[in-house]
């Protein structure tokens, strides 16, 4: 895939997940680029399991799978952390605590980084955890909070 194929890609498939969040349906031609995306490699495939993931369908289990590849800190371009803090806030408490290691890393990381993280997400998918039992999950969650401006 050419920067030109795939900056297509990436912009496509943001439409199609931005849909979920304005509660727009999928047609059958947003169901089609998600599945032709899916079975690609890479960042393309990732942006696809994020929109996979808010489906009903039976792909959520491999879409949650790729999202939980993709949690390399420090490898990941910017707009696909973003998809996946996104797609993350909707996991439940029993799936975020399945990665828990890897997700932990990732958020620690993220506010490491230059980038300063996503706050209001992370607080989102830390505060699940916390509330399940994970007392990492909740300090963590209280040195995200104060990234929230007020």
């Amino acid at each position: 895939m050419n920067a030109f194929e795939y900056q297509r890609c990436a912009k496509r498939l943001l439409e199609v997940k931005a849909k979920v969040f304005r509660g727009d349906p999928w047609g059958t031609d947003d169901v089609e680029t998600i599945h032709e995306y899916f079975q690609k490699e890479g960042w393309p495939k990732v942006l696809a399991a994020c929109c996979l993931f808010h489906s009903d369908g039976a792909d959520k289990e491999r879409a949650f799978a790729v999202m939980t590849e993709a949690l390399q800190p420090g490898k990941v371009p910017e707009y696909i952390e973003w998809s996946l803090y996104e797609s993350l806030m909707f996991a439940d408490a029993a799936m975020l605590l399945e990665i828990r290691e890897e997700l932990l890393f990732f958020i620690r990381h993220s506010f490491e980084s230059a980038r300063d993280g996503y706050p209001i997400n992370a607080r989102v998918i830390l505060r699940k955890m916390s509330e399940a039992g994970d007392s990492d999950a909740a300090l963590l969650c209280e040195q995200v909070s104060r990234k929230i401006p007020s």
